[in-house]
């Protein structure tokens, strides 16, 4: 969970602790912090992070991805973000995140809050869909991101909620949690 005084979006693990407990590491270990756009209010700040996004080499070349970025949706000033892992088959053709299967469940959760979905905001660790072997005959099937995908990502999804600010963040799923750490 991320409050709006914290200074960084989640608390960063020490590259050099040794992973005992058998999960994987996040991949982020290395990764750039990307310093804010300017923006007159956080739906521009957003905008330019989108087109950072789009035009990010690191991301684009991976041939284990999907051409289509699915950047993310919802109120730029919400108390309340919810991160998933990565776009699927539903979300890659709508280009906005979770309104597929499980964005029918994510919005009975908003709505059992008392919100609206445009209440809340709403993105990914990846920004891309991940493809199985080579995107092929993958059809509606997903994968998990790996950890060089989650790497080449993940520090928009940070660099998001440090403009957006919630005063708390859901993980949704282990690969989410693990990348926000």
């Amino acid at each position: 969970v991320v409050g709006k005084d914290s200074e960084t979006s989640a608390v960063s693990p020490d590259p050099s602790t040794d992973r005992t407990d058998g999960s994987a590491p996040s991949g982020n270990e290395s990764e750039e912090e990307l310093i804010l756009p300017e923006g007159e209010n956080n739906r521009e700040k957003l905008i330019s992070l989108f087109k950072m996004a789009k035009a990010d080499e690191s991301m684009k070349q991976m041939e284990s991805l999907f051409d289509t970025l699915v950047f993310a949706t919802g109120n730029p000033e919400a108390e309340v973000a919810f991160v998933g892992e990565a776009p699927g088959a539903e979300e890659e053709k709508a280009k906005k995140p979770f309104v597929g299967p499980a964005g029918q469940k994510l919005d009975g959760l908003i709505k059992a809050m008392g919100l609206k979905r445009e209440d809340v905001y709403i993105s990914n660790i990846v920004k891309y869909r991940p493809k199985k072997d080579n995107g092929r005959f993958q059809g509606s099937s997903n994968r998990q991101p790996t950890i060089e995908e989650i790497a080449a990502s993940v520090k928009y999804v940070k660099a998001e909620l440090r403009v957006v600010k919630p005063k708390a963040v859901v993980a949704l799923g282990r690969t989410a949690a693990e990348g926000l750490l």
